[in-house]
C-alpha cells in the first residue's frame, strides 16, 4: 500500500522540538511520503536535520493562518497532481505525543476493511451545545485518514476547496472538524474510529479531558493539552506510559516543562535532583557561595557552618554600608574569611561584584542566599536557616554535576521550609514590577515568587542574560522573580529535596484550615503606621468581598425558598 501523509507542524518557539523527531522516525516506516507542513519557521538546521535523517520528502513553510484546515488545504492541493499515485492520504498534525504503541496493526486493520472508506483513532458523539445548537457524530482531527475512493471523490475536493481562513481556532473545529465527517457520510461514505465513543456523549472530548481512556484502549496518541485539561489525571497517565509503554516519557516531561507554569504539579516530582556518584566529582570546581544580608541576624549561623565547610568560597554583601561593616566585623571575629565585600542595591551593583568576583574564580554556578528575617521571628528564623543550609549543600557535589551535564538547567531551587508547611508565610511582591513584567494573574500566584526567602544555585551565564535590562531593579525583587525570568527564558530547575519528614496531613491541615479562614483577615502591616492608599486598598477589597458574599447568601436563600414551595 502506498501511503501519503499530510504532517502539520507548529511551535511557538520556531524549532523542532524532539518529540516531533521522534514521532517523525517512527512514521517513516509507514508512508511512501511524507509531506512536512510547517505553520512556524524553522531553522536551515532544523531542516537539515530531517532531510538527512531522511524524514521528510517535501517540505512546506507558511503562516500560521487558518491553522491545522487552511494547511491540509495547501498541502491537498500541491499534491493534487500526484494524489492519484496514492492508496490512502492520512492527515495529522503534531498535538500529540507517540506512538505509544504500535499504530501499524491498526493502519493494518482498517486497511483490509473494505467496508471502511475513512477513519480516525477518536471520535466525538453527536451533542448539542450551549445555545441549541447541535454538532454531529465526527471523528477527531489530529489524525485522519482517507482511502483512495474518498480521496478521488468531488465531496472531498469540495470540502477542502471551501475551506476558508478563520482566525479563531474553535470556528476551524466547528465548521470544519466537525463537519467533514458529516458531508462525506452524506456523500455515501462509510467510516470508523479505533475507539468508538458514537453511544457516550456524556464523555465529552475524551481526547482532551479523559487520557485515561486513551490509555486504557491503548490509542498510539495522546493529546498534549490533555496534560494541563486534566491535570489531576496527568501523573497517573505518565506513570502508565513509564510502565506500559516504550515511549520515552522524558520526552514528554521536557516539552510540558516548556509550555506549561514552573509550578505545574504533576511535573514536579520529575524536578526532584537526581544524586551522582560522589566519585565521579572529584575533578568538579569549587563552591562559590554568595551571601546578601539584609539583616545581622544569622550571622551566627552562617559563620559556624562555613568554618565546617572550608572547600566554599564566600561573597558577601549587604544592602547598607553600617551593616557591612558589622557583618565584616562579625566574619573576621569568628575568623570566617570571605573572598570580596560590597553593598549592593540594584540588579546592575550584583552584576559587577559577581563580574569582578568570577574574573578570579572558575565554575558555571553559584549558590545565592538572601539573610533576611525569613518569617519575623528570631527561633523559628535561626531553625530555618539551619534547614535550608542543608537543602542547598548536602548534595552540592550533584548540584555541580547537574549544571555540567544539562545546560538547560537554569536554577536549583531548595523545596519549602517546614515553617512554611505549617503557616502561610507568603510575601507579596511589587505589584508595579508584577505589572512591569506582564505577569498575569495566574502568575503571581506562584509560590516560588511568594516565598519570604530567596536562595538558589544559579547558572553563571544565564544569570548575564537575566540581568540584562533589569539593572535598575531592587536587588530583593529580582531575586523574587528569578524562577520567573529563568522558565521565560527556557531554562529548566531541579528542586533540592527537604529531607526533614513530614506527614502530607500537615499541607492538608492547612488548606483546610485556610479555606475555612475569613478573607477578610486585616492584613499584618494594617496594625503598623502606613500610607492611605494601603488603608483605601484594603477597604475596597472588603467591599467588593462583602457585596459578593451577600449575593451568594440571597442566591442561596432563594434555592432554599424555591425547594420549599415544590
Amino acid at each position: 500500500m502506498k501511503r501519503l501523509l499530510l504532517y502539520i507542524h507548529y511551535n511557538k518557539f520556531n524549532e523542532l522540538s524532539p518529540h516531533v523527531f521522534y514521532q517523525l522516525e517512527h512514521l517513516r516506516p509507514l508512508f511512501s511520503s511524507i509531506y512536512f507542513i510547517s505553520n512556524s519557521k524553522l531553522s536551515k538546521k532544523a531542516v537539515q536535520k530531517l532531510q538527512d535523517a531522511m524524514l521528510i520528502d517535501d517540505l512546506l513553510e507558511r503562516q500560521n493562518e487558518g491553522y491545522d484546515f487552511a494547511a491540509w488545504k495547501d498541502g491537498i492541493f500541491a499534491s493534487l497532481d500526484s494524489l492519484k499515485n496514492f492508496d490512502s492520504l492520512t492527515l495529522m498534525n503534531d498535538t500529540c505525543f507517540g506512538p505509544l504503541w504500535d499504530l501499524k496493526t491498526i493502519i493494518n486493520q482498517f486497511e483490509s476493511d473494505n467496508t471502511i472508506d475513512f477513519w480516525g483513532l477518536t471520535n466525538h458523539a453527536a451533542c448539542k451545545l450551549k445555545g441549541g445548537s447541535y454538532v454531529a457524530e465526527h471523528l477527531q482531527s489530529y489524525f485522519l485518514s482517507f482511502k483512495k475512493q474518498v480521496v478521488e471523490s468531488q465531496a472531498f475536493i469540495d470540502f477542502w476547496s471551501n475551506v476558508k481562513i478563520y482566525k479563531n481556532v474553535q470556528q476551524v473545529i466547528d465548521i470544519y472538524e466537525a463537519k467533514l465527517t458529516e458531508q462525506l457520510v452524506e456523500a455515501g461514505f462509510h467510516y470508523a474510529s479505533a475507539l468508538d465513543l458514537s453511544n457516550k456523549p456524556e464523555l465529552g472530548n475524551v481526547s482532551i479531558f479523559r487520557p485515561d481512556l486513551i490509555i486504557q484502549n491503548e490509542i498510539p496518541f495522546i493529546k498534549i493539552k490533555s496534560f494541563s485539561h486534566a491535570d489531576y489525571l496527568a501523573p497517573y497517565v505518565l506513570k502508565a506510559v513509564e510502565e506500559k509503554s516504550e515511549y520515552p516519557s522524558d520526552l514528554i516531561v521536557n516539552h510540558l516543562s516548556n509550555i506549561l507554569s514552573p509550578t505545574t504539579s504533576f511535573l514536579l516530582p520529575y524536578k526532584k535532583l537526581k544524586q551522582s556518584d560522589n566519585n565521579v566529582l572529584k575533578q568538579i570546581s569549587k563552591t562559590v557561595l554568595h551571601l546578601h544580608f539584609s539583616t545581622r541576624n544569622g550571622v551566627e549561623v552562617l559563620t559556624s557552618f562555613l568554618k565546617s565547610h572550608k572547600n566554599i568560597i564566600t561573597l558577601v554583601s549587604t544592602e547598607s554600608e553600617k551593616l557591612l561593616e558589622e557583618v565584616k566585623e562579625r566574619f573576621q571575629q569568628e575568623d570566617v574569611t570571605s573572598s570580596a565585600y560590597a553593598h549592593i542595591a540594584s540588579v546592575s551593583d550584583w552584576q559587577k561584584f559577581l563580574s569582578d568576583s568570577f574574573e578570579v574564580f572558575d565554575g558555571n554556578c553559584i549558590a545565592y542566599i538572601h539573610v533576611s528575617d525569613f518569617f519575623s521571628n528570631h527561633l523559628v528564623d535561626s531553625y530555618s536557616l539551619v534547614e535550608l543550609l542543608e537543602m542547598m549543600f548536602s548534595s552540592e557535589d550533584a548540584i555541580k554535576k547537574t549544571f555540567l551535564d544539562d545546560e538547560k538547567i537554569g536554577l536549583a531551587i531548595p523545596d519549602m521550609l517546614s515553617y512554611e508547611r505549617y503557616k502561610d508565610s507568603q510575601l507579596l511582591v511589587n505589584k508595579e514590577i508584577l505589572d512591569k513584567f506582564n505577569l498575569s494573574e495566574a502568575e503571581m500566584k506562584n509560590p516560588m515568587i511568594e516565598k519570604s526567602w530567596a536562595a538558589y544555585w544559579i547558572r553563571v551565564d544565564e544569570l548575564q542574560k537575566l540581568c540584562n535590562g533589569k539593572g535598575n531593579l531592587a536587588l530583593s525583587d529580582f531575586e523574587k522573580l528569578l524562577p520567573f525570568f529563568n522558565w521565560k527564558e527556557r531554562y529548566d530547575f531541579v528542586l533540592l529535596p527537604n529531607k526533614a519528614s513530614l506527614p502530607a496531613l500537615i499541607d492538608a491541615k492547612k488548606a483546610n484550615d485556610m479555606l475555612f479562614a475569613s478573607e477578610l483577615d486585616v492584613p499584618d502591616e494594617i496594625n503598623y503606621p502606613v500610607s492611605a492608599k494601603i488603608v483605601m486598598r484594603f477597604f475596597k477589597k472588603a467591599t467588593q468581598l462583602t457585596l459578593t458574599y451577600f449575593l451568594k447568601r440571597l442566591n442561596l436563600i432563594k434555592l432554599v425558598k424555591e425547594k420549599h414551595n415544590k
